[in-house]
């Protein structure tokens, strides 16, 4: 298998990964993880803006809403999954290592035959943590020099950024909800469910 070339967004689909709420958002929350595809050629929806902490009162969830629903729905081609609150820092920096080798998998399979790459934004993934992903990535078959981490990857790549604005849009929509219909429950990833993937289908993508 040849090195991943990294090549222009319009020759490719992109996969971009993010979180919000990192305990430092909101500590009653639970981390919230994103993965955004743009795929080659596609028209960019635009993102929310994020406007200081998610509120805590009925009025500020209201206004909130008021935004993000109408993003998501435009902006709908994203996975995302959360690791929960109260947890120890061990288990909190596996679970979340783990948790995005996971979204990075499912977004991969729901890509078919298109060429891609994921990158995802590298603060705060320290370089073991990296490892950690790339390890279960193999697990899980998919070739993990395909998988970029770069600093302020939001900054630069717009599907990191939709996936932060959609991590950021989970986020406030949970906060406070108390009805058990929950619209974007098809957008979530189950991580208890062991994906099936082809590994050489994968492998392929990256040979020219």
């Amino acid at each position: 298998m040849t090195s991943a070339v990294r090549r222009p967004a319009k020759q490719i689909a992109r996969i971009g990964v993010d979180e919000s709420n990192n305990r430092r958002t909101s500590g009653d929350l639970p981390l919230v993880l994103a993965a955004y595809t743009l795929h080659a050629g596609e028209s960019v929806p635009r993102p929310m803006g994020k406007h200081g902490a998610i509120k805590k009162t009925v009025e500020g969830r209201n206004r909130f809403a008021g935004r993000a629903v109408p993003f998501l729905r435009e902006a709908n081609n994203f996975l995302y999954c959360t690791v929960p609150v109260g947890l120890d820092k061990v288990a909190y920096s596996r679970i979340r290592a783990i948790a995005t080798a996971r979204l990075i998998c499912e977004a991969v399979i729901r890509l078919e035959c298109e060429p891609f790459e994921v990158v995802v934004d590298g603060h705060p993934f320290n370089e073991t943590v990296q490892e950690v992903v790339r390890y279960a990535l193999v697990d899980y078959g998919v070739p993990s020099e395909a998988v970029f981490f770069e600093p302020r990857a939001d900054k630069r790549y717009n599907a990191v950024k939709l996936a932060d604005r959609v991590a950021y849009a989970i986020t406030g929509l949970r906060r406070g909800r108390r009805s058990r219909r929950w619209p974007y429950v098809g957008h979530k990833v189950n991580l208890h469910n062991l994906p099936s993937i082809d590994r050489k289908r994968l492998e392929a993508r990256l040979d020219e």
